[in-house]
């Protein structure tokens, strides 16, 4: 809609993580979404991956937070 960006999913290696990859791919990403005029970014993040949550919480100091108002619904209709 011209002023939210959305990441849909980030993914690291296990045996890449904790060397800063996933924080440079969400910087790249926000620099991106930033030039197309994005003012919201949002990240989903399934609950259940704890290095996920946790590493999204790791973001509070670059302005990062919860949005635990929002739900997500879907159906699958392939079978």
């Amino acid at each position: 809609d011209g002023w939210r960006g959305n990441i849909y999913r980030l993914a690291v290696a296990p045996e890449a993580r904790r060397h800063g990859l996933a924080r440079r791919l969400v910087d790249d990403a926000v620099r991106v979404l930033r030039a197309r005029g994005a003012h919201r970014i949002s990240a989903l993040v399934e609950r259940h991956e704890a290095h996920a949550v946790g590493f999204w919480d790791s973001l509070t100091d670059q302005g990062w937070r919860r949005d635990e108002r929002m739900l997500r619904y879907i159906k699958n209709v392939d079978g």
